[in-house]
C-alpha cells in the first residue's frame, strides 16, 4: 500500500461500502486528483442512529483556500496521492494526528475532488478511543498544542506559506479545538496552555486586516488580549451554540 500511487486510511472501528475504493479511485484517476474525499455515515451503535454527512460535489484545480476550514479534517474517507507524503511523515505518538490534514496535506494539494456520496461508515460508541480522549483529563490532551507547533514548524520546513489560510487554521486549532481538548484539565493548567497559545499566535502580524468570520475574529481578540474568559465563551458558542 505505501508504495502505491494512492493511499487511504480506515479507522479500526469503521467500515466502508463495497463501492468505496472503486468510486474514489475512478474519480482520482479520471481527474488526476491529489485527494478525493467522500461523504460518510455517522453511525451510533448505542442509539442505533445513522445519518449521512455530506458536503457538495466539488472539483478544485488550483489548491484549496478557505475551503480547507469548510471540509472535515479526517484522514479517513479519502484516497491521497502518496507523493504528498514525500517530504514528511505523520507524527508518531501524538493524539489528534488528523490535524495534519488541514495544516499540511490540504495545503499541499492542488487538485482536490469531493464525491458527494456517503461511502464511509464512521462508527461511534462509548468505547471509541476518540470518545474516551474527548472526556479525558489526561495531560496527553496537551498534544493538541504541541502537535500544532510541530506541524507549524514542519509546514515552514517544507516551504508552505505562512499566510492568512495558515493563520485561520491555527485560530481554529488553538481556539475551539484546543479548548475542547483541554476542558477536562484543572483551571490552572487549562489557563496556562491558553497563555502559551497566545504567545505563539503573536507572531502573526496585521491580523486585524484579514477577512475573518465572527468566531475567528473573537478568537483573534482573545489571543491578542490574553482573554481566557472570551476564549472559553467563544469556544463553547462555536462548538455547541450555547
Amino acid at each position: 500500500m505505501r508504495n502505491g500511487k494512492y493511499i487511504g486510511f480506515i479507522d479500526s472501528d469503521d467500515y466502508i461500502s463495497n463501492e468505496y475504493i472503486q468510486k474514489l479511485m475512478n474519480r482520482a484517476l479520471e481527474k488526476n486528483a491529489d485527494i478525493v474525499k467522500c461523504g460518510y455515515y455517522a453511525e451510533n451503535l448505542d442509539s442505533h442512529e445513522k445519518h449521512a454527512i455530506l458536503y457538495k460535489d466539488l472539483s478544485v484545480n488550483r489548491g484549496l483556500e478557505n475551503q480547507i476550514l469548510e471540509l472535515n479534517g479526517f484522514l479517513w474517507g479519502a484516497v491521497i496521492k502518496n507523493e504528498l507524503f514525500s517530504d514528511f511523515r505523520i507524527p508518531e505518538n501524538f493524539w489528534y494526528e488528523d490535524m495534519i490534514t488541514r495544516v499540511i496535506i490540504y495545503r499541499k494539494c492542488r487538485r482536490f475532488e469531493f464525491l458527494n456520496e456517503p461511502l464511509y461508515y464512521y462508527v461511534q460508541h462509548e468505547g471509541n478511543i476518540s470518545k474516551k480522549v474527548e472526556k479525558s483529563n489526561d495531560v496527553k490532551c496537551l498534544d493538541q498544542y504541541f502537535l500544532g507547533i510541530k506541524l507549524y514548524e514542519l509546514s515552514n520546513k517544507i516551504g508552505l506559506k505562512k499566510d492568512e489560510i495558515l493563520y485561520k487554521i491555527l485560530l481554529n486549532e488553538f481556539g475551539m479545538m484546543l479548548w475542547s481538548r483541554t476542558k477536562g484539565l484543572n483551571k490552572k493548567d487549562a489557563k496556562q496552555v491558553f497563555i502559551v497559545a497566545c504567545e505563539f499566535m503573536k507572531q502573526f502580524e496585521n491580523c486585524d486586516k484579514i477577512d475573518l468570520n465572527k468566531y475567528e475574529n473573537y478568537f483573534r481578540i482573545a489571543f491578542e488580549n490574553y482573554n481566557y474568559i472570551l476564549w472559553k465563551l467563544i469556544s463553547r458558542l462555536n462548538r455547541w451554540g450555547v
